[in-house]
């Protein structure tokens, strides 16, 4: 494995044994527990029931909002304008929501293990195993790649494995459970601005909750002869459901805002939810900190960075072969969720008949330059360092 001293960029040689390229795609045999639709064109985490659980948490209240509550605000105060900003905030709630869940969050590729230490299968001896740890110098920087031993790589600066999609991530943050998704590098200002709008949301049906109440028991006081008990027994008949909204807008306001205050400090400091909690720099500054300015621009205003590699890349048959222990260790763990995928790579042979034709322009086997050819699994220049 070459490492360069100037930029921080893994590759992997690809050796002597490259084998044939087989008809099946990243996406139908990936050891992942997250989920890929469309042929490999969208992916989201593994738990789209709470994916689905939080947007029903904050559509379904948002429906009464706008149905009942907004309405007869805005039928008193004969202006619709109150009612299209709750409109707005909520159609971007969603929006940031689900990109959030379906924006690739910095996923890397496996390999075989035998690629990481630079030779091929047939080569590797029993008591071959990658360093755990790999030291290299950007500048007057020094940094530490971890080996993960599940995807059989050296990880890039902040990346980690995630036990919940089974997947390093590119500057993993945490995996939220509200979404049911990593949130890394690709995906967390989609996170943020989906905490931000959900903070204006909430206080604002808080608001339009209480003023709806208001307005009910003055009218109720000035149309009828009742007394106290009564204005109160026949308001809440009319605006149960707003003092209801109150109450669940409440408990949303306080958590999210507290949520939205912590990532804030996180930006601003530079730092991520798991050097946090682990407490990487408690007792020092982070590397990563390049001031108030920088860190906001780089966290949610720089270029989305592109994708490691795409769910629709072709296998080649020694990274089937690799699925197919994953998927074998899986199984023995009881944590075996593909059992689709697992059983076509169950297949005595590879079918013969889904071999990709490879263009002798683009991958020639037998070319002696093409033998040495090196596949980058990530490069990382030193100013996307500075973003990180």
């Amino acid at each position: 494995m070459e490492i360069s001293e100037e930029i921080t960029t893994i590759k992997y040689p690809k050796t002597e044994d490259q084998s044939p390229i087989t008809g099946y795609r990243y996406y139908e045999l990936h050891t992942g527990f997250n989920h890929v639709f469309c042929k490999g064109f969208i992916q989201t985490g593994p738990q789209t029931e709470k994916l689905m659980a939080c947007f029903f948490a904050i559509n379904f209240p948002s429906l009464i909002l706008l149905s009942f509550t907004m309405k007869n605000i805005c039928e008193h105060e004969k202006n619709f304008s109150w009612f299209w900003i709750t409109l707005v905030l909520l159609i971007l709630i969603n929006l940031f929501l689900f990109l959030t869940a379906f924006v690739n969050p910095g996923i890397l590729k496996r390999f075989p293990y035998y690629e990481s230490l630079g030779k091929t299968k047939e080569s590797v001896e029993t008591n071959d195993q990658p360093f755990p740890w790999l030291e290299m110098q950007n500048g007057e920087r020094s940094f530490k790649l971890k080996y993960c031993s599940t995807c059989n790589i050296y990880r890039p600066p902040r990346s980690s494995h995630s036990s919940k999609s089974n997947n390093c991530v590119l500057k993993f943050d945490h995996h939220c459970p509200w979404v049911g998704s990593d949130v890394g590098l690709r995906n967390y200002r989609f996170y943020f601005y989906f905490l931000f709008f959900v903070t204006i949301f909430s206080p604002n049906t808080l608001i339009a909750g209480i003023y709806h109440m208001t307005i009910t028991f003055q009218k109720i006081a000035k149309d009828d002869d009742l007394d106290n008990m009564g204005i109160f027994t026949k308001g809440f008949s009319k605006c149960w459901y707003s003092l209801l909204l109150i109450i669940y807008a409440f408990f949303f306001f306080y958590y999210v805002t507290k949520l939205f205050w912590y990532h804030i400090k996180l930006i601003s400091k530079g730092i991520t939810t798991k050097e946090d909690r682990n407490r990487t720099y408690v007792k020092s500054r982070s590397p990563y900190n390049q001031g108030l300015w920088k860190n906001w621009k780089n966290h949610l205003f720089s270029k989305i960075n592109p994708i490691p590699f795409s769910y629709r890349d072709f296998l080649s048959e020694n990274e089937i072969l690799k699925l197919r222990s994953d998927f074998k260790q899986l199984q023995s763990k009881g944590k075996l969720k593909k059992k689709s995928n697992f059983k076509k790579l169950e297949q005595k042979k590879i079918n013969k008949n889904k071999l990709n034709t490879i263009s002798t322009q683009n991958f020639d086997l037998d070319s002696d330059s093409e033998k040495n050819k090196n596949i980058q699994l990530e490069s990382l220049s030193s100013e996307d360092i500075e973003k990180m």
